[in-house]
């Protein structure tokens, strides 16, 4: 448990300097790819809420801090998008005595999550009293952002896969003892 919360640790920060530092030189649009949302997705999926928003809360602090945005605005948004992914996600938890579903799949539920966090941020801006326009903010950030997001996912998903590993199916499994 202590060895996941340094590997958390060490994604946030690696995965919040690249996302500043070296992103906006691959984007071709206006908006860039969110790799924040690429872990907390990951983790609501494979670790439960409370990694993911612990995650997504951690990151958004640090991209506020390093962009000089209003401090708790993509922290709010990350949380939210940790919340939603892993209620949504585990809907058919297996009851007692059925057999476990299968996992659910990354993918879709990255799309999900990065275009939660686009218009959770929309709307964070709009009540903060910041007035896009809607059509060239969709057209020029939320759309090339989901799709950033997405293609940059089918890279990072494995590898945030490999480094936390969901449990087996096999260790939920309560053993019966033999008389």
């Amino acid at each position: 448990m202590i060895l996941d919360g340094v590997k958390i640790a060490l994604c946030v920060f690696v995965l919040a300097v690249f996302e500043v530092a070296a992103t906006p030189q691959l984007a071709p649009f206006g908006g860039g790819p969110d790799l924040i949302v690429i872990l907390v997705v990951a983790l609501a999926l494979w670790r439960g809420v409370e990694a993911a928003a612990i995650a997504g809360f951690a990151g958004g602090l640090l991209l506020d801090a390093i962009t000089y945005e209003h401090l708790g605005m993509a922290s709010l948004v990350y949380v939210g998008c940790a919340w939603a992914v892993a209620t949504y996600a585990h809907r058919g938890e297996a009851g007692a005595g059925m057999l476990a579903p299968p996992p659910p799949r990354a993918l879709p539920w990255l799309v999900a999550g990065a275009t939660a966090a686009q218009v959770g941020s929309l709307v964070l801006h709009v009540l903060l009293g910041d007035h896009p326009s809607a059509g060239i903010l969709f057209w020029h950030q939320i759309a090339p952002a989901i799709l950033q997001t997405t293609l940059l996912g089918l890279v990072l998903l494995p590898l945030l896969r490999r480094l936390f590993r969901p449990p087996s199916t096999m260790s939920r499994v309560p053993r019966i003892a033999a008389a």
